[in-house]
């Protein structure tokens, strides 16, 4: 094994470095609603995560009744854990003690990267008018901060969607607003032409998502946090519990958010080639169906 701390592999750090990368790359999966624990959970398995919403607004009565309350009003919603889903890798002895690379950070961002891209994906694949019927259309592809944020806001107090909202464009809508002197110029407060992301517009967190569905013309969405739920556990490790121990392994969890990942690994002695896996169990389900604006082109 090398001696050098920076061709060291851990699968721990990796993952720990990975899911701090993840929240920070795509922080939509921070700013939804989410259901995480670090509790084994099966394949396929259904649970059911509750949104809070307002009760109704009555008179103060003198009399008996006096200041009379009903129960606390939520919503259930029922989430399917239909994905399960892992990023794994190995590697030999040879590239193993020839490099002096710092290996937890590569690894780290890649594997964050098709973990994040691949969540995103099925988080993305519920914005359809079916699910979400509100939305602007018509907008161009040289919008700005007016059509891109500044209308769709409007219709969502129409709705009484107040509170901070995120927005999620693709790459042309994006980058269209980096156009916009009105946001990006120092001489409005923006953040100059220096800065590598956006502010927040009007209440609305910006970012990006450059496989965004091209279904229905879509190219953004602006939504509240209860408008989509992400839950997710770690797989059970049921199968491995009565084998002797040939491998590792572990739990890792992200502190700001509590998503829960697990990590295999393991030596091959014949092959001399150590491998690493990264795997979790979760299902995305539609929230609040006003709590999401569409943003189409046409």
């Amino acid at each position: 094994m090398p001696s050098n701390t920076f061709g060291s592999l851990n699968a721990a750090l990796i993952a720990q470095r990975g899911l701090e990368l993840l929240v920070t790359n795509f922080p939509l999966i921070g700013a939804i609603v989410t259901d995480f624990s670090d509790s084994d959970v099966h394949y396929g398995q259904t649970i059911t995560t509750r949104i809070p919403t307002i009760g109704s607004v009555r008179d103060y009565d003198s009399g008996n009744a006096g200041y009379n309350a009903t129960g606390a009003v939520s919503s259930d919603v029922s989430v399917l854990l239909d994905k399960y889903k892992h990023a794994s890798f190995d590697i030999d002895d040879a590239a193993f003690s020839a490099t002096n690379r710092n290996l937890v950070e590569d690894y780290a961002v890649a594997f964050s990267a098709a973990l994040g891209a691949q969540i995103m994906s099925d988080i993305a694949a519920l914005w359809t008018s079916g699910n979400y019927p509100h939305g602007v259309t018509g907008l161009a592809t040289t919008g700005n901060r007016g059509s891109l944020i500044i209308d769709p806001k409007k219709d969502m107090s129409k709705r009484y969607i107040y509170g901070d909202l995120v927005g999620v464009f693709n790459c042309d809508a994006y980058y269209q607003l980096f156009k916009d002197t009105s946001i990006v110029d120092v001489g409005f407060k923006g953040v100059g032409i220096s800065s590598a992301t956006l502010p927040t517009v009007h209440g609305v967190s910006l970012s990006e998502y450059a496989d965004l569905p091209t279904s229905q013309n879509l190219c953004g969405v602006i939504m509240r946090k209860d408008a989509v739920i992400f839950a997710a556990r770690p797989p059970s490790d049921a199968g491995f519990a009565d084998l002797p121990q040939v491998g590792r392994i572990t739990k890792v969890t992200e502190p700001k958010t509590g998503l829960t990942i697990q990590t295999r690994e393991f030596y091959d002695m014949r092959l001399g080639r150590r491998q690493v896996t990264f795997t979790l169990i979760y299902g995305c389900a539609k929230g609040q169906v006003k709590s999401l604006e569409r943003l189409q082109t046409s």
